[in-house]
């Protein structure tokens, strides 16, 4: 039986990755359909089955929904008020490398927000217009997320980091030890991937980023496109095509509605835009600079988010889980509240509309993840690799099979740490290495059940091969350089 659980396991994942490459099925579909299989193939009723895929959901939705949904509507109310344009901007002026702005920037805002999905919501507006097209906006898109997720999984304290203090509460390591370590380790890795980011994008885009580019006056040296960035509801509709690029890295081609009212929803004069319908009157349409140093009606949702992160934690005293959910929400009233007011409706309509495709998708992760964790799968692999491993890799391997299972870092940190406790491995281990380990494991395999891989999918465009090789390849690697940097610690130091 216990191979029997590794074995649908698996057949499950590579099936999912078929279906949803080969054929295109929407992840919602692919993710669920696999958590129902998995959980009739282990032995599980229907009604159990399909009970779990709901709570899996719920879970998800309860988590993530209000970051989520408060992620969308400010960078379209950003969008629509034209006050992106006046972030980029200030940007600019001290702007020097948008790669490393973007990997650092990434790392920096996921600690305090405690969450690496809510520094990828926040930032993705601006760093779309830093850099609109091609291969440079993509690599924008995806040094933020490693950044984030980077800097989640080594910083303590964290989601990831705390639970392994908390569990083991070792003797001989203290948190600021491990910080020693960690973060320059974890800034190694970073700027390994901004260097290789830059060498990517320079080495393989470089010449057709110079044929469009003459054409759009862009820097191709600076990574900084200098299209024309303000516009009008009175442009037309090529203009709008060409200057307008959808969250998704996607041409604005929603004809669907008229020029004044947009879209709708079968609400009354109720549309959605992604188009900028105010010109700030400081602003330089043709090179995207403006006149004042700093706008802090543009900042007033960013600032907003980290002035509210202290209260929450000192004042509040929240958790966690509750601290995400209060400065995303807190900056969503920010962003409403310096909007015009006749476009807070039409502002919230159309972050709603982003956010309800990354929610359910990522709710599909959340039904496969939940499902498999209700199995048998965590003892049984802890059983199986107890027979076939040696001790220094049983933990590693033990987190990159829970977090292939379900997807968080969080949650595979707290389930390893579980298991793991309840062995004679931490006694017989350097406490630094095995912390490291465990966290090396936890971030190797973010694929399928990965919620912030089905986000980068819907947000970039792009294919599954390709965000798996923009997103879960480098971390493999990151996983692997960590694992051996904890396997040396052990070695020297047991």
């Amino acid at each position: 039986m216990l191979m029997n659980t590794l074995l649908i396991f698996f057949l499950v994942i590579i099936s999912i990755s078929f279906i949803g490459i080969r054929y295109k099925v929407p992840p919602f579909m692919t993710l669920v359909g696999g958590a129902i299989a998995f959980g009739l193939a282990v032995g599980s009723t229907p009604d159990a089955v399909f009970e779990q895929v709901a709570m899996g959901c719920a879970g998800v939705f309860n988590s993530l929904g209000i970051p989520i949904l408060a992620g969308s509507v400010i960078a379209k109310y950003l969008i629509e008020q034209g006050y992106i344009h006046q972030i980029v901007s200030d940007i600019r002026r001290v702007l020097k490398n948008p790669n490393s702005l973007s990997g650092f920037a990434g790392y920096l805002i996921a600690v305090p927000s405690t969450c690496p999905i809510t520094a990828f919501m926040i930032l993705t507006p601006v760093f779309s217009y830093i850099a609109p097209k091609g291969r440079r906006r993509s690599a924008l898109m995806y040094l933020v997320a490693l950044g984030s997720t980077i800097g989640i999984a080594f910083v303590y304290p964290t989601p990831v980091t705390f639970p392994l203090f908390d569990t083991f509460s070792p003797k001989n390591l203290s948190p600021l030890t491990f910080d020693l370590v960690a973060i320059p380790l974890s800034l190694i890795f970073l700027t390994a991937l901004i260097l290789y980011a830059g060498w990517r994008i320079k080495g393989s885009d470089v010449e057709s980023d110079l044929t469009t580019d003459t054409d759009t006056g862009a820097d191709v040296t600076s990574g900084i496109n200098k299209t024309p960035l303000l516009t009008t509801v009175s442009d037309t509709e090529t203009s709008k095509n060409a200057q307008i690029i959808e969250c998704t890295g996607k041409e604005n081609t929603d004809t669907s509605g008229s020029e004044e009212g947009g879209a709708t929803w079968g609400l009354e004069q109720s549309g959605y835009s992604d188009n900028p319908r105010y010109m700030s009157p400081d602003c330089n349409a043709q090179i995207g600079i403006c006149t004042t140093r700093f706008h802090v009606k543009a900042w007033a949702p960013f600032l907003v988010i980290f002035l509210t992160i202290p209260i929450g934690l000192f004042l509040l005293n929240l958790t966690h889980f509750t601290l995400v959910q209060f400065i995303m929400f807190a900056g969503m009233i920010a962003a409403v509240m310096v909007a015009k007011a006749e476009s807070r409706w039409t502002g919230f309509v159309s972050g709603a509309k982003h956010a309800g495709v990354i929610i359910f998708d990522i709710c599909g992760a959340g039904a496969l993840g939940y499902v498999i964790t209700q199995s048998s799968f965590a003892s049984d692999s802890l059983a199986v690799l107890a027979h076939n491993l040696p001790l220094i890799l049983i933990p590693f391997v033990l987190a990159a099979l829970i977090q292939t299972a379900q997807g968080s870092r969080i949650v595979t940190s707290i389930l390893t740490a579980q298991i793991i406790a309840q062995t004679a491995i931490p006694g017989m281990m350097n406490p630094l290495a095995l912390f490291l380990m465990i966290i090396a494991g936890a971030g190797i395999v973010c694929f399928v059940t990965d919620p912030y891989f089905w986000m980068l999918h819907r947000t970039t465009g792009d294919d599954i091969k390709t965000v798996f090789k923009n997103y879960t390849a480098p971390q493999i690697f990151i996983g692997i350089a960590t694992y051996l940097v904890a396997f040396s610690i052990q070695y020297f130091w047991p």
